[in-house]
């Protein structure tokens, strides 16, 4: 069973590996011909508005000449001014540059023991949260509570997991982002001392999310009205599994959305055989027998 288990981690790790090949392979072949395509879209632009062609459209008058009877249930076709077209392509190109730009960052993320601090997580999340309220500006509260604990933390990319967490609630789960002030996100920190782990449990009270963990953790996996790029979740679960934890994801939720972060305490024996730990900015080599 052990040689099967072994055999078994070893093909994932062959998996993860042929999948982070294929996205090398496309980063580099078509990230510049997208940013090619985004600075061709701007000279255009620039052509347009010095010809003042901008407010041309498609159509002079559209008449779609139908049966009054099914007139009401017959959609008129989209008819944007040039301007409009030109200004939706580059934002598009842009867009597909950048999820590459994302798809190559989440697959080949690793970290290192000495890319990792000390940290308190409630003071990190008080922090984070500080900082948010001001960016968002109020479109929804920030609720921090719970437990005082310490972890290992990668404070760079556990602060973009933060962010895309709120990203997928402002673009998913919230409705009416400007107007509705009963819009909220929770973090709450419990310390489980009998395991030396702390969960971390974040939620919203938007839409319900109807897909299911595989779902939130596979890349491109995505809702049918998702205009996202299904890489979220995945560079979500791949920042947890760099810190040596685990993600649950509530399923079948009748409002909102809710996921639990475990991570390891510093005095989880996952830690026994570091060689490197940075505590409090100071750097303490251990040396063992």
């Amino acid at each position: 069973r052990v040689e099967e288990r072994i055999k078994a981690l070893g093909y994932q790790e062959e998996t993860k590996q042929a999948e982070s090949d294929v996205i090398k392979v496309l980063t580099h072949q078509l990230r510049p011909t997208f940013s090619g395509l985004n600075g061709i879209t701007k000279r255009i632009e620039r052509i347009i508005d010095r010809e003042s062609l901008g407010e041309l459209k498609e159509y002079d008058n559209i008449n779609l000449d139908v049966d009054p009877e099914i007139a009401e249930h017959t959609s008129m076709p989209d008819n944007y001014t040039l301007k409009q077209l030109i200004n939706k392509l580059s934002k598009e190109t842009q867009h597909l540059s950048d999820i590459l730009t994302n798809v190559d960052k989440v697959m080949n993320f690793k970290l290192l023991p000495e890319d990792l601090q000390e940290e308190n997580v409630l003071d990190f999340l008080n922090d984070y949260k500080k900082q948010k309220a001001v960016e968002q500006n109020g479109k929804y509260s920030i609720e921090v509570k719970g437990d005082i604990a310490l972890v290992l933390l990668h404070k760079p990319s556990f602060k973009e997991l933060l962010d895309q967490l709120l990203i997928n609630a402002e673009k998913h789960a919230f409705v009416d982002l400007h107007k509705n002030q009963s819009n909220k996100v929770q973090f709450t920190v419990r310390y489980i001392k009998s395991r030396e782990v702390i969960t971390i449990e974040y939620s919203n009270n938007g839409k319900p999310y109807e897909l299911t963990q595989r779902d939130f953790t596979t890349a491109f996996e995505k809702g049918s009205k998702s205009k996202g790029s299904g890489i979220g979740g995945n560079y979500i679960s791949r920042v947890i599994e760099a810190h040596k934890g685990k993600l649950i994801v509530q399923e079948k939720n009748k409002k909102g959305f809710t996921l639990t972060i475990e991570l390891p305490t510093i005095n989880n024996e996952i830690y026994e055989n570091y060689d490197v730990v940075f505590i409090t900015d100071i750097l303490y080599i251990n040396i063992r027998q």
